[in-house]
């Protein structure tokens, strides 16, 4: 590549992040689909796939953006770039489908916004419009969902049941692209990948057989003959970046776990010495003694002291 990406650091790309703006304090290891689009050559490709009556829009024109969400502190690996005066967004969804992507690329849309404004030194209380950006906003949805697949999501429709709100937000949906361009590579990628996943698990021969059948069907074949190597390991290491995440969140469910079981049985313990102690305190001592011995006869009368019956 021309640019390289360090795959530690967090996805640093051109627009409107200022010298002295601290970047965001999450990583993220970049994905193949933020490699194979911050290269610039792939992101024109991208905008003639979306754009194709466009001849006249040149690769020098294309500005890669920085996508982040302070407001959510998360980064996710989505795509934004500016052509003229029209600011892209695109953002990947894999296996999980969810209507809630619509407010994931409108908050990516406010904060470049405010970046631009912030940059360009324009004044929002003037008298005098600000020449905002223009959004276009896509999600890529690369998982296989079976039935209903609608060509866009909107705010208005899908978070607010079509009720009448004072603004809207309109993504467009991407199954797939025309036959061969850079849209329908990536997908035909992920696609074979999962396949591969599904027979050889997350292991090395999963991404090894991932890039030879995609060589061999000419999907994405330069990038993945010029980026072998980089490509494995942004792989395996999202691997191991997933399963040391299902990991940490299995430790803290345990622990979750134990500490409810734990606060329960001291709550059942206070109960049962409150029942005792009151049993002890109305003369039903005999009672006292059965429930310490008796199971059964304890939780009948734990029921009726809860109840107010005694």
């Amino acid at each position: 590549m021309d640019k390289e990406i360090d795959t530690e650091k967090n996805i640093e790309l051109e627009g409107f992040l200022e010298e002295n703006e601290p970047r965001s304090k999450w990583v993220a290891k970049a994905s193949v689909f933020t490699n194979l689009f911050s290269d610039v050559r792939y992101t024109y490709q991208l905008y003639k796939a979306l754009h194709p009556e466009d001849d006249k829009t040149t690769i020098d024109e294309i500005t890669l953006m920085t996508i982040e969400s302070h407001m959510l502190n998360q980064q996710y690996n989505d795509l934004g770039f500016m052509v003229g005066e029209s600011l892209i967004i695109l953002a990947e969804a894999q296996s999980t489908w969810s209507e809630n992507i619509v407010v994931r690329v409108l908050l990516y849309v406010v904060q470049t916004w405010y970046k631009y404004i912030k940059k360009k030194g324009f004044d929002i209380y003037a008298e005098d419009r600000i020449p905002l950006p223009i959004p276009e906003l896509y999600v890529i949805y690369t998982g296989s969902k079976n039935g209903n697949k609608p060509e866009k999501l909107t705010l208005k429709d899908n978070l607010f049941n079509g009720k009448d709100i004072c603004f809207n937000c309109e993504v467009k949906i991407l199954y797939d692209g025309s036959k061969g361009d850079i849209i329908n590579q990536y997908v035909r990628f992920c696609h074979i990948f999962n396949e591969q996943m599904k027979i050889h698990g997350r292991t090395r021969k999963t991404v090894e057989e991932t890039i030879r059948i995609c060589q061999s069907e000419a999907v994405l074949k330069d990038y993945l003959e010029r980026e072998r190597e980089e490509i494995m390991d942004i792989m395996l290491s999202l691997f191991d970046e997933e399963t040391l995440m299902k990991n940490h969140d299995a430790t803290i469910e345990r622990k979750v776990r134990k500490e409810a079981l734990r606060e329960g049985r001291i709550e059942g313990r206070k109960e049962t010495t409150d029942l005792l102690n009151y049993l002890w305190e109305n003369n039903r001592g005999d009672d006292a003694i059965r429930a310490s011995k008796d199971e059964h006869f304890l939780e009948q009368l734990l029921e009726e002291f809860r109840s107010g019956k005694i």
